[in-house]
């Protein structure tokens, strides 16, 4: 699953700004121009990009609804409340509530070996149950990451991929450890369809979709499924769009459900009220995990992740969109829901880059905190701005080799050697802080990084200190620039691969306290280390580097810092 740091990060937004809700007769204008703040989003009319489409609601009615953007960019058709989406991996919310229902009249128990239904997988000592699947505690490792060791580009069915996964070894004991895994909704899916004799897709249109008028709601378990209204999704890639194509269109439960907005009102209706299900199910959805042994807890119930509010509300949420960088279906979708607020905010998206958990948890601060003024997702999340995207203010370094272009910072050309190591350096020291920003490389062999807790070499163009690396096989590396000059940790790469988007836009993170140092790109962590040796300073300037050597571009965008206090 793609690793869904931005709606944990609403999450605890939200939970730490619980207040009055905003007045409703100023909402459109203040969040049309915070959504402004988010780049990947475009303007209302727009006919040059894919697009999104948002609501909230309290007390399961809508209060604000905006689309924006094209369902379809060839022909020019654009979002609506009818567009349908392929939500990703909320698809798991529902795939869950389906086997609660079925839980609820007998038909499946929590504590059911999957062999009861899978009989094609591996007899284990300790079996594998659904409770093991619904909280992923199965240890049943991924389907992609086992299809792509297998050398299978796309699978022929879902019952070829139930047979790789029975051959694949397990990551871990079953109930011993809780990891997001795509296996354990497809699996969920493919019981349903066992036990029901039926597909996933029409067992949920005529039992669960079906009651409540959500007729067009559709798992497509086959290529050739009709779906109305279908958005097509979308990637960026060289500065344009490219259409994308589900790699395994059979493959539903952890993804594959096609839902619009308006399907998506009638459920939220329907669960306002009650009419889903009775209370036996009700309980189910909001039951989280057990503790595990290894003292893990599992705050996740049936395809939704479970936080707690300091005003002990609880926000149920998820956030994400299906695949990886090289097998992607192009759509994203985010799912919101404040209850002690009783307000729920959902996005649906047919681009990936769009961090929409990102998006639902500013407009949901917006509603709990009752902000009168746009939103700026930097500053009224406690950090700072280090870079304006238009000026040089607050840094200092060879202005001939660093320019400013399309808001970012831009270091060396692609048409000359870079002839040594050039910084650009804040002005500015910090010792404890999380940095964020956006971070490309361009040109063959390429190498760059970002200094932290670093100082410049009196009468010398080098700098001295920690530097987060990027480029070739450094990418996430942490490197002691011209002081032991060596890597002091680094990611597997093999993992890092997954995630690391080359000659496009990554997403670094980089936090420092005390002498803990953290990185992450896209999502992925790469390095925890601990410094051992006290004599090194644990504070300076933070620079951006471009490496001498051949033609090359380093590109530095979205700089955002927040600063700590000391441990």
């Amino acid at each position: 699953m793609h690793r869904v740091i931005y709606v944990i990060l609403s999450l605890a937004m939200c939970a730490a700004l619980l207040g009055c809700p905003a007045a409703e007769d100023q909402t459109g204008k203040v969040l049309d121009e915070t959504f402004s703040f988010f780049k990947d989003l475009p303007p209302e009319g727009s006919q040059h990009s894919p697009g999104w489409i948002i609501c909230v609601l309290k007390k399961g009615k809508p209060v604000y609804q905006r689309a924006f953007g094209m369902a379809d960019m060839e022909k020019k058709i654009p979002i609506t409340s009818q567009t349908t989406f392929n939500v990703a991996t909320l698809s798991r919310y529902f795939t869950g509530a389906t086997v609660a229902l079925l839980m609820e009249n007998g038909a499946l128990r929590l504590e059911d070996d999957i062999r009861t239904f899978i009989p094609e997988m591996p007899k284990r000592k300790d079996p594998i149950t659904l409770e093991h699947l619904i909280y992923h505690t199965s240890g049943i490792p991924d389907y992609l990451d086992v299809m792509k060791k297998a050398g299978v580009e796309k699978a022929e069915d879902d019952l070829a991929v139930v047979d790789l996964l029975a051959e694949a070894e397990l990551e871990f004991e079953p109930g011993s450890r809780h990891k997001v895994s795509r296996s354990n909704y497809f699996l969920l899916a493919f019981v349903v369809q066992r036990l029901t004799s039926i597909s996933m897709g029409e067992w949920t249109t005529n039992v669960v979709f079906g009651p409540l008028g959500m007729e067009k709601s559709v798992f497509a378990d086959h290529p050739e499924k009709p779906i109305e209204n279908k958005a097509k999704g979308y990637k960026r890639a060289n500065n344009e769009y490219l259409q994308t194509e589900n790699p395994n269109p059979a493959i539903v439960g952890d993804t594959g459900l096609y839902m619009s907005m308006d399907q998506l009102l009638l459920w939220e209706k329907a669960r306002y009220k009650k009419k889903i299900g009775g209370e036996l199910f009700l309980e189910l959805m909001d039951r989280t995990g057990s503790t595990l042994e290894n003292k893990q807890t599992v705050n996740y119930a049936f395809g939704l992740s479970k936080e707690h509010s300091d005003l002990g509300g609880v926000i149920w949420g998820h956030s994400g969109k299906w695949g990886r960088t090289d097998k992607s279906i192009g759509f994203n979708s985010s799912y919101l829901r404040c209850s002690a607020k009783d307000l729920t905010v959902i996005v649906l998206c047919n681009n990936e880059q769009v961090h929409v958990g990102e998006l639902a948890g500013y407009v949901a601060m917006y509603y709990l905190k009752d902000i009168r003024r746009p939103i700026d997702p930097v500053k009224d999340a406690g950090w700072d701005y280090l870079f304006n995207g238009k000026s040089f203010k607050g840094w200092e370094g060879n202005k001939k080799m660093f320019r400013i272009a399309d808001g970012a910072v831009v270091g060396g050309n692609l048409k000359e050697r870079i002839p040594r190591n050039e910084f650009l350096c804040t002005k500015k020291e910090y010792g404890d802080f999380i940095l964020r920003l956006k971070v490309k490389l361009l040109g063959d062999n390429a190498n760059a990084g970002i200094q932290i807790r670093s100082r410049r070499i009196p009468d010398h163009h080098e700098m001295i200190g920690y530097q987060a690396d990027m480029g070739q096989h450094y990418w996430g590396c942490l490197y002691d620039e011209s002081r032991r000059r060596k890597i002091l940790a680094g990611p597997e790469r093999a993992e890092l691969d997954k995630v690391l988007k080359p000659n496009e836009w990554n997403d670094y993170q980089i936090k420092c306290q005390g002498k803990r140092i953290q990185l992450w790109i896209n999502g992925f962590q790469t390095v925890d280390y601990t410094e051992p040796d006290d004599s090194i300073e644990q504070t300076g300037v933070i620079g951006l580097q471009i490496h001498g050597g051949g033609p090359s571009e380093a590109w530095y965008k979205d700089i955002v810092i927040k600063e700590l206090q000391a441990d």
